[in-house]
C-alpha cells in the first residue's frame, strides 16, 4: 500500500481553530493553535487526500487555513492553486453582484432651519421653522410657505466671519436682493 505524501496545513487566524474534516465522524478533529504559536501548534501535517476534503477546502477558501505548497506533490499543488484561483474569481463576482444590489441611500435627512423671509417688523426676519433636506440646504434659501414665492429674490453669500475665539466661521448667509429704481442726478 503506497504511503501518501503529507502536506503542511497552517492556521492563519489569531485564535485556536478546530476543524472536523469528516462530517460522519465528529470525534475526529484537527486542532490548530493560534497563528505564530511558538510550539508549532499552528501547523498540522495531513495527507493530500484529507486536504481535498470539503471542510478543509472551504477553510482554505475562506482564508482560515493555508496549505504550504512546497510540502505537497507538484500535481496536488497545481490543482489546489487552480481551485484557489477559481474560488477567488467566484468571490469577486459574488461581491460585485452584491455591490450592484445595495441601495445606497442619499443623504435625505430633514433639518430644521429658520426662515430668512421678512418678518412682521421692519428689518426683522420671519424665523419660522422650515424643514429642509440637509443635502439641499446650500442650494435653496430656507423660506416658509408664507415666503416661498420670494425664493428667486434670495442669494447665497459666503460667510467668512470669525467666532469669538478667533476661529473662522466657514459657511454662508442668505440675503434678499432688491432692485431699486435708478436715481438720476439733478443738473
Amino acid at each position: 500500500m503506497p504511503v501518501s505524501q503529507l502536506a503542511a496545513l497552517r492556521n492563519k487566524k489569531n485564535g485556536v481553530t478546530v476543524l472536523t474534516p469528516y462530517f460522519n465522524d465528529p470525534k475526529t478533529y484537527l486542532e490548530f493553535q493560534a497563528a505564530g504559536d511558538p510550539g508549532g501548534g499552528d501547523v498540522q501535517y495531513i495527507s493530500e487526500e484529507l486536504a481535498a476534503s470539503p471542510a478543509i477546502v472551504k477553510a482554505i477558501q475562506h482564508g482560515i487555513l493555508e496549505l504550504e505548497e512546497d510540502t505537497m506533490s507538484p500535481e496536488v499543488a497545481q490543482t489546489f492553486a487552480q481551485q484557489m484561483r477559481v474560488a477567488q474569481q467566484q468571490r469577486e463576482r459574488a461581491d460585485a453582484k452584491i455591490a450592484e444590489t445595495i441601495d445606497r441611500p442619499e443623504n435625505r435627512d430633514l433639518v430644521g432651519e429658520s426662515c430668512v423671509g421678512p418678518g412682521e417688523r421692519q428689518g426683522a426676519r420671519c424665523s419660522a421653522s422650515v424643514p429642509m433636506r440637509e443635502k439641499a440646504m446650500s442650494d435653496v434659501a430656507p423660506l416658509c410657505s408664507k415666503h416661498a414665492h420670494l425664493a428667486m429674490e434670495y442669494t447665497r453669500v459666503e460667510d467668512n466671519s470669525y467666532n469669538e475665539d478667533g476661529t473662522s466661521k466657514k459657511g454662508y448667509k442668505w440675503f434678499r436682493t432688491t432692485i431699486e429704481e435708478r436715481q438720476r442726478e439733478q443738473m
